[in-house]
């Protein structure tokens, strides 16, 4: 590692992370209003000066790492403020992945006591390399990549901002709930799977939007394991609906917000929120559904062997088809992991 916690007492230390975390969770949300106002002064005044108290916090406890890191990426926001560079969606995301990973460092730091300062510095001399670059566009697909982007610079140009939005949103939703950032990319990759199977019209970018958000209002249970509390069980019926009225807002985004809505309904009408039967409800959101019971029942045995494991969540998908889950779409991901195995 390098780099060892000071002499700092469980306090101090609480309450330092906590004030850094309740400003990251409003400097997360004012990098989206930045994107869709970037001529507005207030908006990226504000953000700067957010930027610049958490630096000041890191750097009142002696966290030097912790303060060069925020330091660069509060550089570029100067640069935003002094008309100097363009705050876009390349911009946007990796700023986004950047803060998940300081929230991530500061975990490390919290339960080992330390952190890896030279993966810090890497990140920091990338936003130092945007800051002062003349050709910020290579300087933002490096930085894009060293944060564990996977988008070709090609599509980093011409990527949705919004659907940017959505996917570093998904990175830290998954992070919160899971323990990991992965969730969402291998629900795109089932998703994918099942539809290329399907052979049906999908359109891609409305799924993968609903993918990254369906399961936003997730997060306000205390307790996603059963038995659940009255409480929760209220909160988790009103999922869908929250991620529907979050999508919504959005422009454009219209059939993501009617897939996460639908993503919990059953093809016999037992699901919610609104009751709806099979061909009521939309394709993607039956697929969408299958992929999301998969993958559960992929982490229920994941002691199992890997093609024990997956054998196990077809069985149990394969019980439920016709009821809750639509059989074609059963049917398209059996295929599809049959092709996989065989190296078809």
């Amino acid at each position: 590692m390098g780099f060892a916690l000071p002499e700092l007492d469980e306090e101090t230390l609480d309450e330092l992370i906590l004030s850094i975390q309740e400003a990251l969770d409003v400097i997360e949300p004012s990098l989206d209003t930045l994107l869709h106002a970037p001529e507005n002064p207030t908006v990226v005044n504000d953000l700067f000066r957010h930027l610049h108290t958490v630096k000041g916090n890191f750097r009142m406890c002696f966290l030097e790492p912790f303060t060069n890191y925020v330091h660069w990426v509060e550089e570029c926001i100067s640069e935003v403020r002094n008309g100097e560079m363009i705050f876009d969606s390349q911009l946007h995301e990796v700023t986004l992945l950047a803060l998940d990973k300081l929230r991530f460092f500061m975990e490390e730091l919290r339960l080992k006591g330390e952190c890896d300062p030279e993966a810090m510095s890497e990140i920091a001399q990338g936003f130092q390399h945007v800051a002062e670059a003349h050709d910020r566009h290579d300087a933002l697909n490096a930085l894009s990549q060293l944060l564990g982007g996977k988008l070709s610079p090609q599509q980093q140009t011409k990527d949705n901002p919004d659907l940017a939005f959505f996917r570093a949103t998904a990175a830290k939703l998954d992070q919160q709930r899971f323990g990991h950032s992965n969730y969402s990319r291998i629900l795109i990759a089932v998703c994918k799977a099942i539809a290329s199977e399907l052979k049906e019209h999908i359109d891609n970018e409305q799924l993968e939007a609903a993918i990254y958000l369906h399961d936003i209002g997730m997060g306000l249970l205390e307790n996603q394991k059963s038995p659940l509390s009255e409480q929760d069980k209220k909160r988790l019926y009103q999922h869908p609906t929250l991620a529907h009225q979050y999508l919504i807002k959005h422009p454009g985004w219209e059939q993501a917000a009617d897939i996460a809505l639908q993503h919990e309904e059953h093809v016999d009408g037992s699901g919610f929120p609104q009751g709806l039967m099979a061909d009521d409800i939309l394709l993607e959101a039956k697929i969408l559904s299958v992929a999301e019971h998969f993958c559960s029942a992929l982490e229920d045995n994941k002691h199992e062997p890997e093609k024990r494991a997956v054998l196990i969540a077809l069985n149990a998908l394969s019980k439920r088809s016709g009821a809750v889950l639509d059989g074609n779409c059963i049917q398209a991901l059996t295929l599809a992991v049959r092709q996989h195995y065989s190296g078809a």
